[in-house]
């Protein structure tokens, strides 16, 4: 039985390759790139398995407090994250630096959401297919 894609529901894929034993499929309708696997290849079990330059990319430098504190500040301005009844969403989270910032210096529940540009590619023109 061929994997249905979770984007468009398609059952039309074929196999794109494979990756630490996990074979990856290209959706024939919307060309989404997917696995069904309980596992992603790309998710490490523990932080310092995963590259050195993806560990340095993940790492909080002085700095960044600083800029972060100033964009908390900002959106202080709008509403109060002390409040713990507040939701944020921060979509394009990148490393998530600000989501952690937030869960460690405000009582606001807050979520980050990383959209990988080639899925939003594909959901800009299923959208485009949709209207």
């Amino acid at each position: 039985m061929t994997p249905t894609c979770s984007l468009c529901g398609s059952d039309r894929s074929v196999p794109a390759f494979e990756k630490s034993g996990q074979e990856y499929r290209r959706c024939g309708t919307c060309t989404l790139l997917f696995s069904q696997e309980r596992t992603n290849a790309n998710f490490q079990p523990s932080i310092d398995d995963f590259e050195p330059a993806y560990r340095q990319y993940l790492e909080e430098r002085p700095i960044d407090a600083l800029n972060l504190d100033d964009v908390i500040a900002w959106i202080e301005s709008f509403v109060d994250l002390k409040n713990p009844d507040v939701r944020l969403l921060d979509v394009g989270a990148g490393s998530g630096q600000l989501v952690r910032r937030l869960q460690n210096t405000r009582t606001c529940a807050v979520s980050g959401l990383e959209i990988p540009i080639n899925l939003a590619d594909t959901l800009h023109v299923v959208w485009r297919r949709a209207a």
